[in-house]
């Protein structure tokens, strides 16, 4: 039986005990809100994070975008062990796959004098880090201001030295209200060179009527010869039955935890006829999820951060595309 302890005694020890209760729980706040302020604060750092890291695993080569973020990529990569956390089910995957895809188009497309169309640039870095053949332009289009990241981007590239390219052209854009035609008009693009451009991340975002309305705007300012580059999501993580299906119900789960629905995705089989019938453009490339996913797990060095899953939950399908 323990000795009663005197009043004094159980002052001091209620003391001590509110104490540590009261140091716990400002200690836990103040943890939760310095981890809150490390993952990504928008879809656009997060992609560029998660190619980051995966370019820290030797899966792909991006040594720029930790300018972008750098107490955060420090972090990130000291405990990668951790970073599962900020990656969507089956996200390492298809950034690493979606990437690879898109690089191997545009190096293999690109030839002296071509161009190069980034829209919704946000963080990307190709520009950058590509051995590309000379008199190769890149014009970069995102909003200036917040939510996008063009002004940002652009100070933390020349503080660190990086943006001293001349064939690189930032131009600010506001997708709702100006056509691309005109802004790249502005911007010096050339209509009578081919180019590449490049849609990535965008089209689960949009409506029919819009991606139609663009690839329209992209093949009226197009030579002959030009390609376009981006996804086409499974219609069915649109349902409600996703989140009931074994392959999509964790990433349908993800996509509706960070409050970033897709409003557009077209079944499989009728994506070649949405392309070629409806918009009037050649496929030149279509890599399916179990293609990417093939490919993920014959990369070595990709199995230790596989996660089992497809690549985004088996719903996205790359696109190279002829306009011209």
């Amino acid at each position: 039986m323990l000795p009663s302890l005197s009043s004094p005694s159980r002052f001091i020890l209620m003391k001590v005990v509110r104490s540590v209760a009261i140091f716990g729980v400002v200690l836990a706040a103040i943890g939760r809100l310095a981890f809150k302020t490390l993952v990504p604060q928008s879809t656009a750092e997060g992609v560029a994070m998660g190619k980051y890291l995966l370019g820290d695993s030797g899966l792909l080569s991006d040594g720029v975008g930790k300018h972008f973020f750098p107490w955060k990529a420090a972090f990130w990569t000291s405990t990668p062990g951790m970073r599962k956390v900020i990656s969507p089910p089956g996200g390492s995957a298809h950034l690493a796959t979606r990437t690879w895809f898109y690089d191997e188009q545009i190096l293999s497309a690109l030839q002296p004098g071509w161009q190069v169309v980034i829209c919704g640039a946000g963080f990307d870095t190709r520009a950058y880090r590509m051995h590309v053949p000379r008199g190769v332009r890149f014009f970069e289009l995102d909003l200036a201001e917040h939510p996008g990241v063009q002004n940002y981007k652009r100070r933390q590239l020349e503080r660190n030295g990086i943006l001293s390219a001349p064939n690189v052209t930032f131009l600010p854009i506001d997708f709702k209200t100006q056509s691309i035609s005109d802004v790249l008009a502005r911007g010096g693009h050339d209509p009578k060179q081919p180019t590449v451009f490049l849609l990535e991340g965008v089209t689960m975002y949009l409506t029919r009527e819009s991606v139609a309305e663009t690839v329209a705007a992209m093949k009226a300012i197009s030579a002959p010869g030009s390609l376009l580059l981006c996804e086409l999501f499974d219609a069915r993580l649109l349902t409600e039955a996703a989140r009931d299906d074994a392959a999509l119900g964790p990433y349908w789960k993800f996509v509706t935890m960070v409050g970033e629905p897709y409003s557009f995705g077209v079944e499989p089989a009728k994506m070649a006829s949405f392309w070629t019938k409806e918009l009037g453009v050649k496929i030149i490339a279509h890599k399916t999820p179990e293609e990417q996913r093939d490919e993920w797990l014959d990369t070595p060095g990709a199995i230790v951060i596989d996660d089992g899953l497809l690549p985004h939950g088996g719903i996205c399908h790359l696109f190279s595309l002829r306009l011209k």
